[in-house]
């Protein structure tokens, strides 16, 4: 499934982060350039207290955004 999650914050970037991690094909869209780049350069990383993992998942600016999705979130 290829998902669009809006706004990559704590809660978006943990969201995507799971569902990313689940298989799915998720896209992280943020307006923040030094968030961007950091997904971007250093992957997403995401600290719960059930264990922490860290996932390669595509980063951009709402411009960005191309394609169909089946899905969002925001």
């Amino acid at each position: 499934m290829r998902i669009v999650v809006v706004a990559a914050g704590p809660i978006g970037g943990l969201v995507g982060g799971r569902l990313a991690r689940q298989g799915n094909g998720v896209t992280l869209v943020d307006v923040e350039a030094e968030h961007v780049r950091s997904i971007r350069e250093r992957r997403l990383r995401i600290d719960v207290p059930d264990g922490s993992f860290t996932v390669s998942v595509p980063a951009t600016f709402p411009g960005g955004i191309k394609g169909k999705w089946e899905g969002a979130g925001v």
